[in-house]
């Protein structure tokens, strides 16, 4: 090498070729500049394609008017602001101010400003990216007929249509999985009311079709498959809109046919056999039972048949729903759930002989029992006075989950926590879907944005196990255990309990290995009132409507303690997320105790404001020997009464006549770890088939601020000495250092 080295040298010295030489050190840098941005490139390359005349002018009238309007009805962003007209935000937008859904006011350009990609946060540049802008104004259009709003709608198209086809780089979500997914729809939107315009122009046309092919040869790349989430599902959906709306556009057999197959795999672990989406959250389910009815109502369209199996998971997964929808239409509150959800406007459908309806509200959603668990899913959901469904002040609704599939979407760390509704009220809940790109994200999808019990300062992503121990539900007693394990050796173990109608315990007992701290936070909403009982050291929660208060006592064994904490910081405790994302304070309770060994209960008892035989809760564990052994005593207004618990046997006494007034024999918990690694098995089978894109934008950024720098001073040090014999020899070693450079960027740096 060395002698290689010396005689290029001697060569290049002797024909004194040092333009030449400098012409190579100076393209050697920029060489490795295109090796480091070829591959960002490379990725969000797609060929486009010529739509003809012949197509232009059958896709005018193909499909027909009503499949074109049906799907329109059908998107996968909903820009739509409650207490605002359509016509309205359609106004703002018009005066230069685009207003979405849990958003402030944003200034934007018309008809079309490049600067307004990375505006806000990141939800308003994902619905931004989405044409929900174009989307309200030909909303507005559609319910006014007025000319202004349409003829905006199409200026800000055609400015997205030719920044998009020119921009090499990704700017914002112009190139996101979901927004492009979201913008078919717009586009063919646009394209059910242009294409019968009087003022048809083909150019326009194709620019507006040549949009439309670029959107669905992005979705349909292997490279940009988001196989593990929602995003993948609604991906195939936009592939899926694209081959209704426009068939004859060049390719859509293949579009057709990558959704179907793609789907194919997802369906073995998006959604379990229970009929549960398995993305951890309430919300995310909701729309998961969406984009199913979707998937089903477009193969339909499109006169594909349904697999059985996805039937049969879509009855299901309305089944889980349901039991989740409270009267009013509100869900509980665990993972990325948004509290505005309204399962009244959920859109749903039907399978008749094999095919699926169109899409259609179902306003009302009934739970078909009042006890259900779903132990692969890690889900219990409990109803009582489920028979006086149309007066919802005598309803409640307890949730536990459970549930953890790594990799899987919207995980927030509340395995175990439990949720209580009643008197159409939210008493005890989890955070909520804190916005992404807003301060205390991390701390919200963390334990404390939960109840559930955990180690001080535990990782959101311990790796761990839950599994139901046991559960029994029968004359109104009900009982479920569940027991948390991980590598560590911690052992949380929680049994919620429901007595009668209205009353709850929540025992947490604890195992480790270790000497160390648990914790749990329970928290209310912001509207309701805390005061302190001084009568039991409990509390009252006080709604400030509704006929009902909740008393609540905590306690627990030695070195238990409890701190009453609202907006904390440090800890994080006290917040709750609300209507439009908006986060607000709210009173929350710490509860420490030690890892091992140790107990904690909170009892809840829903007291009727008007109940004159009101008493003082003053519950006592008087006798704890572990987890199975155990008793309390409660008074009440008929007595004292103790609960306790041998074994798998539950029962209920009266403590003056000691007569066991109700008693629950216990089942074991199903093993259901074999269908958890089945789930889990299909989930890793895709994933090692869609490697993805690694995004590395940043760090060729990083990259490339430095090759400029050594650049800069390579050619200052060479200008400083060019008079030198010296000179020669550095320009030959910075090319050679350059390549080297070049490959160790691309077969090291950009791929460890």
């Amino acid at each position: 090498m060395l002698k290689l080295f010396i005689m290029v040298y001697g060569m290049i010295n002797k024909r004194s070729d040092k333009i030449l030489l400098k012409t190579l050190s100076l393209l050697a840098p920029f060489l490795v500049l295109i090796s480091v941005w070829f591959p960002e490139f490379q990725h969000y390359y797609v060929p486009g394609g010529h739509v003809s005349d012949a197509t232009v002018q059958q896709l005018r009238t193909h499909p027909d008017k009503n499949t074109l309007t049906e799907i329109a009805g059908m998107p996968l962003l909903d820009p739509s602001i409650k207490g605002l007209s359509v016509q309205e935000q359609a106004d703002r937008i018009i005066a230069g101010e685009l207003l979405l859904p849990g958003q402030p006011p944003v200034k934007i350009s018309l008809p079309f400003a490049a600067s307004d990609l990375d505006k806000n946060s990141p939800s308003w540049q994902l619905s931004f990216a989405g044409l929900s802008a174009v989307r309200v104004l030909l909303d507005a259009y559609e319910q006014t007929a007025q000319e202004r709003y349409f003829s905006l709608a199409k200026a800000m198209l055609l400015a997205w249509a030719e920044y998009e086809a020119n921009a090499w780089l990704p700017k914002g979500f112009i190139w996101n999985d979901h927004a492009v997914a979201a913008r078919v729809s717009v586009l063919s939107q646009f394209w059910g009311l242009y294409r019968s315009s009087a003022a048809f122009d083909t150019e326009i046309a194709r620019t507006v079709l040549g949009f439309v092919l670029r959107s669905a040869q992005l979705l349909a790349a292997p490279t940009h498959f988001t196989h593990a989430t929602n995003h993948g599902v609604m991906q195939n959906l936009g592939l899926w809109h694209v081959a209704v709306a426009f068939p004859n556009l060049p390719g859509v057999q293949e579009f057709q046919t990558t959704a179907f197959e793609r789907m194919q795999a997802q369906m073995e672990f998006y959604i379990n056999d229970e009929g549960v989406v398995l993305e951890h959250s309430a919300g995310y389910h909701a729309h998961g039972v969406y984009f199913l009815g979707s998937a089903l109502r477009y193969m339909s369209l499109l006169g594909q048949p349904i697999p059985p199996q996805w039937h049969t998971k879509y009855q299901k997964a309305k089944a889980f729903y349901a039991n989740l929808v409270r009267p009013d239409g509100s869900i509980p509150i665990f993972g990325d759930t948004p509290r505005e959800h309204d399962a009244r406007n959920s859109l749903i459908t039907d399978v008749l002989d094999g095919q699926a309806l169109p899409l259609s509200r179902k306003e009302k959603l009934v739970p078909q029992q009042a006890f259900t668990f779903y132990p692969s899913a890690g889900y219990a959901v409990l109803w009582s006075g489920l028979e006086n469904w149309q007066a919802a002040a005598k309803i409640a609704q307890t949730v536990m989950v459970w549930s953890y599939f790594p990799g899987h979407g919207h995980k927030l760390a509340d395995d175990m926590s439990v949720l209580l509704w009643a008197d159409n009220q939210d008493w005890w809940s989890n955070i909520g879907y804190w916005p992404y790109g807003r301060k205390g994200r991390q701390q919200a999808v963390s334990w404390h944005g939960s109840n559930a019990p955990h180690l001080i300062h535990e990782a959101t992503e311990t790796a761990r196990y839950t599994r139901l121990r046991y559960y029994g539900n029968q004359n109104g007693l009900t009982i479920i255990d569940l027991e948390r394990t991980d590598a560590g050796g911690f052992q949380p173990r929680r049994q919620m309990l429901h007595i009668a109608e209205n009353m709850w315990l929540i025992l947490d007992s604890t195992k480790d290995q270790k000497n160390r701290v648990a914790e749990h936070v329970w928290t209310t909403l912001p509207e309701i009132q805390v005061m302190q009982d001084s009568g039991s050291g409990g509390y009252w929660l006080i709604p400030p409507s509704g006929s009902s208060r909740l008393q609540t006592v905590l306690l627990g064994s030695t070195n238990v303690s409890v701190e009453r904490l609202h907006g904390s910081t440090e800890p994080f405790a006290g917040w709750m997320v609300m209507k439009n994302r908006e986060i607000q304070k709210s009173q929350a309770f710490l509860v420490r105790q030690p890892s091992d060994m140790s107990w904690s209960l909170a009892v809840w008892k829903l007291v009727n404001e008007k109940d004159n035989a009101v008493i003082s809760l003053r519950p006592k564990m008087s006798q704890w020997n572990d987890a199975e052994h155990w008793r309390v005593s409660i008074p009440m207004s008929s007595g004292e009464v103790m609960v306790q618990r041998q074994g798998n046997t539950v029962s209920l006494i009266d403590h003056a006549s000691a007569q066991v007034n109700n008693t629950l024999t216990l089942a074991a918990g199903p093993d259901v770890i074999d269908e958890f690694t089945e789930l889990q098995n299909a989930f890793n089978a895709i994933a090692a088939d869609n490697e993805g894109y690694r995004d590395l934008a940043y760090y060729r950024k990083r990259v490339t601020y430095l090759i400029i720098v050594i650049l800069l001073l390579q050619e200052i040090l060479l200008w400083r000495i060019s008079r030198t014999p010296v000179t020669l020899f550095l320009r030959v070693t910075a090319v050679i250092a350059w390549l080297a450079l070049g490959m160790w960027l691309k077969m090291v740096y950009f791929v460890s």
